[in-house]
Formats: structure tokens, sequence, C-alpha cells
């Protein structure tokens, strides 16, 4: 058993390279005719008419075989000619098929540019950026924020929610998206979180926890556990205000890189 398994050991350490020379092969040609169906049409066609060019070579020896072995005639060969022909055309047909998809991805990014540019133009017109980081900077360093702060901070965020802004470029898209979800975490907290001081003599002025606030809290002292769930909920308004920063800001470098 064991001289039968040496045996047998060459021949098969020869059809596994066989196998993996052609998985290699495989693997380089697999990326160049995997495309769109015309490419693959278009392979098949160049493919035919060369085997019929190298006809001459192999057909034959496959005649003789087959009148030998199943006693059929098959035709003479074909002409070298029409396997040329049938290469310039599917060399041809290719080319015509790759401009056609080159003009149909630039008029669909031009639809696309013509779509969002003006919806872009039009938000950072509506919510600057300078404003907006204004306000979170605010939130980041006083952890307060005015009534008219919020509601320009929520129009925001309904503005890129809303059908009318739908982005038909999906990077784009995925940035608008990323904004809108950061400002309504932001939005959570600040509904959850933020309170009119009790001494305030505005309620224009909200603030976070103002009673677990030292400098906010009046008359009433904080304890030392209000204090640090307090710095708890500051370093969580900390991480939303720079993650909706850094949001707004991906959105604009977006758009400029891809539609305006």
């Amino acid at each position: 058993m064991k001289i039968q398994g040496d045996r047998l050991s060459k021949p098969l350490a020869f059809i596994d390279g066989l196998i993996q020379r052609a998985l290699a092969i495989f693997e380089r040609v697999w990326p160049l005719i995997r495309g769109a169906p015309h490419n693959r049409l278009a392979w098949l066609v160049v493919a035919g008419g060369m085997a019929l060019c190298v006809g001459p070579f192999w057909e034959p020896p496959l005649r003789a075989v087959v009148k030998r072995y199943l006693e059929v005639d098959i035709d003479p060969p074909t002409s070298v000619g029409w396997g040329v022909v049938l290469v310039a055309v599917g060399l041809a047909y290719h080319l015509l098929a790759v401009r056609a998809d080159g003009l149909r991805s630039q008029l669909q990014s031009t639809r696309t540019r013509e779509h969002d540019g003006p919806l872009i133009e039009a938000f950072k017109t509506d919510f600057p950026e300078h404003r907006v980081e204004f306000i979170l900077d605010g939130l980041e360093s006083d952890h307060a924020i005015f009534f008219e702060q919020d509601q320009f901070l929520g129009r925001a965020r309904t503005r890129i929610q809303s059908s009318d802004f739908h982005l038909l470029d999906d990077s784009l898209r995925a940035k608008a998206q990323e904004l809108a979800e950061g400002l309504e975490s932001l939005d959570r907290l600040i509904a959850r979180e933020f309170f009119v001081p009790a001494h305030a003599t505005s309620s224009n002025r909200s603030c976070l926890r103002p009673d677990w606030n030292f400098d906010r809290s009046g008359l009433s002292m904080p304890s030392r556990e209000d204090e640090i769930k307090y710095e708890r909920l500051a370093a969580d308004l900390a991480g939303l205000t720079r993650g909706a920063m850094t949001a707004y800001r991906n959105l604009i470098i977006t758009a400029h890189e891809r539609v305006l």
C-alpha cells in the first residue's frame, strides 16, 4: 500500500500543480471579462475569432480523430479571414460599448450635480458653518444653549431628513445622514438633560443639569455624586458636539469634491 501511494504521489502532485496554475490564470483573466454583459459578449466573439484563426493547427488532428473513431467527416477548416473579421467586430463592439458606458456615466454625473448642487448650496446659505460652529462650541464650553439656537439646529436636522432634500449621490447622502443622526442624538440629550436654572431671569436659555452644577445650582449645593454625574454628561455632550461639527464639515467637503 505504501509503494502504491508513492507511485500515485507524483501524478497527484502534477495534477495539483496544473490546477493551481489554471486557477492563477483564471484569477487574472476573470476580472477582465466579469464586467458588464457586453464585455463578456465581446470577449466571446474575439475568442471565437482567434479560435478560427488558429484553426489550421488543431482542426486536422481533430478531424482525423473524429473520422477514425466516429467515422464522420468534418467540413474543411474555416477560412482564417472569418476569424480576423470576428476579432475586429468583437473589438469594435467593445470600444463602442465602453464609449457608451462613459457617456452614460457622464450624463448621470451631470444630472446628479445639477440636482444635488443647489440643495447643498441652499443648505450652506441657510445653515452656514460659522454659525453652526458658534452654537456647538458654546454647547461644549458653556454647557448652555439659547432657545433660538436649539431651534436653529432642529431646522437643520429637519431639512436634511425631509424628502425634498433627497440627494442622488450615494456618498453625499451618507454624509448627510451622519449629520442628521449626530444632530438628532444631540437634540435628545438637550431635551433630556437641559433645564432652565431655578434662579434664571429668563426662560430663553437652558443649561446642562443646573442642579448638578456648582455655579448654577443656587442655594442648593450638589453632592459629590451629582458632580460626578455632571462630568459624565459634560463628556457625552462634548463628544456629540464635536461629532456633529465633524459631520457637518465632512458633508460640505464631500459636496465640494462631488457636486459643487
